[in-house]
Formats: C-alpha cells, structure tokens, sequence
C-alpha cells in the first residue's frame, strides 16, 4: 500500500493505512470501513519515528488481548513506565490472518486504567469490542529518549 504524503489545510498529512482504498479525484484517498468512507490522514508529527510504540513483539512495550473490550499495554520504557489515554494515538486492530480490521484514532475516547486501554465511540459512547485473536498496534506521542 505505501505511505502518501498529502498538503492539506497547510498542515502535511500521510495516509498510513487504509482498507479498501477509494480515490475521490482531487487526490484525496479515503479508507472504506464499514461500507463508509472515511479520510485516514494523521500528522506525521503524530506518528513520527521517534515515537513509542506498542506491539505484542518487537515493539517498544508489549500489547496483548485484555477481554471483549480492553488491551493490555505493559513494559513500558522506564522514562514513560505508564500509559494514559492522552499519549494513545492511533489502536490498530489486526485479526488473526494479519489483516488490519479497524484503526482507531483520536476521534474515539481512549482511557487507560493500570495499563488497561479501552476504546470508546465519543458519539454513542458505546465501548468498542475485541477478538481473543486479535493483535494491537498502538501508536503513541511517546518521543523516545
């Protein structure tokens, strides 16, 4: 898929991530989730390089399944030993094949209690759910030290 950089707004944006892909025309790619097509576009500043980030290995802590509607993010580096829903950028949802099922960003309500992340939709404040097989990337606005 690729990263495509974009200027919008005066602000650069980069497309990370889409499923589904859809080009509108005037060069604005949008993600199809659900039947709806959504804009995927985060700063770079966001999910810059020299971010911590969690992954279940290989990552800068550890992510795992929690229950239907939470992860776990443990082993933090020691000069940011604890996470709270501030620092949570981007939750990116990968089933069990590797495909990315959803990605969840700052529009949804992200809380973190003793290392508990979970997701909320800010509209119907309806707590989004989880498979046991699922696997999470969390990106975070973590610099490295």
């Amino acid at each position: 898929m690729g990263d495509r950089q974009d200027k919008r707004d005066g602000f650069n944006t980069r497309v990370v991530c889409a499923v589904g892909r859809k080009d509108d025309g005037n060069g604005a790619e949008h993600s199809m989730t659900d039947g709806r097509f959504l804009r995927v576009a985060v700063s770079p500043f966001d999910l810059s390089l020299d971010r911590v980030v969690g992954k279940v290995s290989g990552g800068d802590f550890v992510t795992a399944y929690h229950g239907v509607d939470s992860i776990t993010a443990s082993s933090l580096p020691v000069y940011h030993s604890t996470l709270i829903g501030d620092d949570v950028v981007a939750v990116v949802q990968i089933d069990s094949s590797g495909t990315v099922k959803k990605i969840w960003d700052r529009y949804f309500a992200m809380t973190v209690t003793g290392g508990v992340l979970t997701v909320a939709d800010p509209e119907s404040e309806i707590v989004v759910t989880f498979e046991a097989t699922d696997t999470f990337v969390i990106y975070t606005n973590i610099r490295h030290q």
